[in-house]
């Protein structure tokens, strides 16, 4: 049948169908490779900018103080990839949000919808879990911009083969002597020369045909031209997140399977480290203290099995110059292209662990000064719960035990019950009471005057008993 067809048909057909062919796989080609390096992007973007601000709200949540991280993630709210963020405690209970309605409220469940993808992670650490962050992201930018490249590119593509179509019978026996030309040209800009053009003058079917290849390549470079300006917002935003990256004062360092990939400043820094090339492609465990290290392998190793391993965790380090020093580690994994990442963010706790052991003497120092007093101490709250009471105490009111005797009131200790009632009302009055004299029954029974001094913080009354 093909045969029975004129040459200028013959031609025209095979010019529509290379033109179809070629066209179509450039755009999908171009596309579809655009659009796995943007989302490949988006995801390593949101990863670690989840990792990044869940180690903020892991010490919120540790310190309680949310105010903070609320001012913070509302400024984060301006990036409109970021739809909405929400941080809630161990109880699911919503404490900070983009949405300060939210506060206070529990966990509602998490759904993706079109565009609309949710990423969360556990907070925890030595003591079990803390809190979830959850991220809602959105992809609307990058699919709407695939989109309406995608639509444009078919229409201009539909065009461009209509037009071949119609010029294609129109083409005589002159059009076999140039179109080797236009092929050719056509073959160029397939291959990726987009700047590919077809200089042929005048008003004959050829001449019109190469007009029309010249329209179709400058529409679809300016389509392809809006897809990169699409990639590159893209890659702006992923630097300023590189930016967090780079200037955080915590160590932050990626590796896959125990040995180390990239890491930013703080990291070298930590470990007494000045260049990168120092650290890169070394095992993970060179930088771990020699007797933390066979507890360290066996969770990678079990890490990267994807087995159930602490994320939140202490150990100790070693410096360049063999110097051993306390970490806290905070660790989250993530698989990208099928390989196996684990980033790891660092801090040194070795003031903090002084800090924490001094503090722990001085509160054991404290204790037996209280415990050793040869008079008595105590503190209550305005029910009359025993909180603590020093062995004098017990001497005192003739308790054998300390379990003993906070398990009663102390208003049963007062002989006469109203000189209890007189002595809250003069402390929510003043404060404070200095010298009060009354009268207590002991546990045996017997009746003792005793000197009461205290003083009233919120609920709380903590204060001194002397016999007379």
């Amino acid at each position: 049948m093909v045969n029975r067809l004129s040459l200028k048909y013959r031609i025209a057909a095979a010019i529509l169908i290379l033109q179809t062919a070629l066209m179509g796989l450039l755009l999908w080609r171009t596309i579809s490779v655009s659009r796995e390096i943007s989302n490949d992007q988006l995801a390593l973007r949101e990863q670690t900018f989840l990792i990044v601000i869940g180690d903020i709200s892991r010490i919120a949540l540790m310190t309680g103080e949310y105010a903070e991280l609320q001012q913070y993630i509302s400024k984060l709210r301006q990036d409109p990839q970021i739809v909405h963020m929400f941080l809630a405690d161990h109880r699911d209970r919503i404490v900070v949000s983009t949405r300060p309605y939210e506060i206070g409220t529990d966990i509602f469940p998490l759904k993706n919808k079109e565009y609309l993808f949710w990423r969360t992670l556990e907070i925890s650490n030595n003591a079990g879990k803390l809190g979830v962050l959850a991220m809602q992201f959105s992809h609307a930018e990058l699919d709407k911009a695939y989109l309406k490249t995608l639509k444009q590119s078919i229409g201009i593509a539909s065009i461009g083969i209509a037009v071949f179509a119609v010029i294609g019978v129109f083409m005589g026996s002159l059009l076999t002597k140039r179109l080797g030309t236009l092929t050719k040209a056509a073959e160029s800009f397939a291959k990726g020369n987009l700047n590919t053009r077809v200089d042929m003058p005048g008003n004959d079917e050829v001449s019109v045909l190469s007009k029309a290849f010249n329209n179709m390549a400058d529409n679809i470079n300016a389509s392809i031209t809006d897809l990169k300006n699409s990639e590159r917002a893209i890659r702006e935003s992923s630097i300023k997140f590189m930016a967090v990256f780079e200037n955080s004062v915590d160590a932050i360092g990626v590796s896959s399977r125990g040995i180390q990939l990239f890491f930013n400043p703080a990291y070298l820094q930590l470990f007494g480290y000045s260049r990168p090339e120092e650290l890169t492609g070394r095992p993970i465990l060179d930088l771990i203290a020699p007797d933390q290290r066979p507890l360290i392998s066996d969770r990678i190793q079990r890490r990267t099995s994807d087995e159930n391993v602490p994320t939140f965790y202490e150990t100790r380090g070693i410096r360049k110059d063999g110097s051993e020093f306390d970490i806290e580690v905070h660790v989250a994994t993530y698989i990208l292209k099928s390989a196996f990442y684990t980033l790891a963010i660092l801090r040194d706790i070795t003031e903090r662990k002084r800090i924490e052991q001094a503090l722990k003497k001085s509160e054991e120092k404290y204790r037996d000064l209280v415990d050793n007093a040869p008079i008595g101490i105590y503190k209550t709250n305005l029910k009359g719960d025993i909180l603590f009471a020093n062995q004098a105490l017990l001497k005192i009111f003739e308790f054998d035990s300390l379990k003993e005797f906070v398990a009663g009131n102390v208003s049963k200790l007062y002989k006469n019950p109203t000189d209890r009632e007189v002595f809250i009302e003069k402390l929510k009055e003043t404060g404070k009471v200095d010298n009060y004299d009354i009268d207590i029954v002991t546990q045996k029974g017997l009746t003792k005057n005793i000197i009461l001094t205290a003083k009233l913080s919120g609920d709380e009354i903590a204060g001194m008993i002397l016999e007379k």
